[in-house]
C-alpha cells in the first residue's frame, strides 16, 4: 500500500496540544494554575478574604502555568515543524507485510515493521514510534477509509510491538 502524507502545521499543533493535555499531570497542573488565579481574583476584589495580605506568588504562578505552558508547546511545535523534513514535507509511505519505507525530499528510510517500538491510533492520526524518542505521524486526512482499515490490519499482525488502535 502506497500513499502520500503532507502534514499541515495547524494539524500538527493540535496534535501536540492533544498529546500534552491527555496526560493527567498536565490537566492537574492546569487546574492548579486556574485555582491560583481564582484565589488571587477573589482575594484582590475582597469577595472573600482567603489569604492574609495580598498573595504575590499565586497570580504570577497561575498566569505562568495557564499561559506559558501552551505558549511553550506552540513554540516547540513550530520549531520542530520547521526543522524536521519528515514533518513539513510531502512524504511517501510504502507499506508491505514486513516493511515500512518512508521517502521524503532528502531521505529514504526502510524499517522492518516488527522492529517498531509502538503504534498508536488517535481520532485523526496514526503515530508510529520507531524507537522511544523517534516518531512518524500519518494524518488520516491523507488516507481513504480502505487505507485506514488496511493499515489497522497491518498493525494488528505485528508481533512484539505495542499496539493501541481505536477499534
Amino acid at each position: 500500500m502506497n500513499f502520500h502524507n503532507k502534514i499541515e502545521f495547524s494539524d500538527y499543533l493540535k496534535l501536540n496540544y492533544i498529546l500534552f493535555y491527555k496526560k493527567i499531570g498536565s490537566i492537574l497542573t492546569l487546574l492548579l494554575g486556574i485555582i491560583f488565579i481564582t484565589i488571587s481574583i477573589i482575594d484582590f476584589f475582597e469577595i472573600y478574604d482567603i489569604i492574609e495580605g495580598y498573595p504575590s506568588y499565586q497570580p504570577v504562578l497561575g498566569l505562568v502555568i495557564v499561559f506559558m505552558m501552551p505558549l511553550g508547546i506552540y513554540f516547540s511545535a513550530k520549531k520542530n515543524f520547521k526543522n524536521y523534513n519528515v514533518l513539513n514535507g510531502a512524504n511517501e509511505y510504502q507499506f508491505d507485510n514486513d516493511n515500512l519505507r518512508i521517502i521524503g525530499s532528502n531521505f529514504n528510510s526502510k524499517i522492518k515493521l516488527n522492529s517498531l517500538y509502538k503504534v498508536e491510533e488517535l481520532k485523526n492520526w496514526f503515530i508510529i514510534h520507531l524507537a522511544k524518542g523517534s516518531t512518524n505521524l500519518i494524518s488520516k486526512k491523507a488516507l481513504n477509509e480502505h487505507q485506514i482499515l488496511a493499515l489497522r490490519e497491518i498493525f494488528k499482525k505485528l508481533k512484539n510491538v505495542k499496539i493501541k488502535l481505536e477499534n
